[in-house]
């Protein structure tokens, strides 16, 4: 019964401490990201909105100016920035097993930019997290395994064009 007593102690502990560090990395990641989009959206509405005009949306391809036209866009101001929430299933490659993510995503249009901060569960108990960025002409993949242990830091050029997501 000590023996017992003792190995559930002891699996409690490992526990506790588990979730503790888990949280904390968590937390710290998170705060990270923030500061992130933070400043990617520093300087988002000191300029004077722009409207869009019927030139903005004739030099674009015929179906676009069409699609434009019916959802009578032209008059309204210019869309600066977006946040997205996603949800689904992921895989880092291709054959893989997917898991489930979690993600939200800040885009800015000028000068282009954008953070993807997401939380991916491949097992219980094992989280991921990441976070894919373009801000001031530098890209940035950074993904940790339960928010604390990179696993990637991709950087360089091929990381420096906004397209470059991924």
């Amino acid at each position: 019964m000590k023996i017992a007593l003792r190995i559930i102690g002891f699996v409690v502990a490992v526990g506790v401490v588990y979730l503790g560090v888990v949280s904390i990395g968590s937390v710290m990641f998170e705060r990270k990201v923030k500061g992130e989009v933070k400043k990617l959206f520093a300087e988002i509405g000191k300029d004077k909105a722009e409207i869009i005009t019927e030139e903005d949306v004739t030099k674009l391809p015929e179906p676009v100016q069409r699609w434009l036209q019916r959802a009578q866009i032209t008059g309204k101001e210019k869309i600066v920035s977006v946040r997205l929430k996603q949800e689904g299933f992921f895989r880092t490659k291709q054959g893989g097993s997917w898991m489930p993510f979690k993600a939200t995503q800040y885009y800015r249009t000028k000068p282009p930019g954008f953070i993807w901060y997401v939380t991916m569960k491949p097992f219980p108990f094992f989280v991921i997290k990441g976070r894919d960025s373009y801000y001031e002409g530098r890209g940035n993949m950074l993904i940790k395994l339960f928010s604390l242990i990179k696993v990637a830091d991709a950087t360089g050029p091929e990381r420096n064009r906004p397209g470059s997501a991924g």
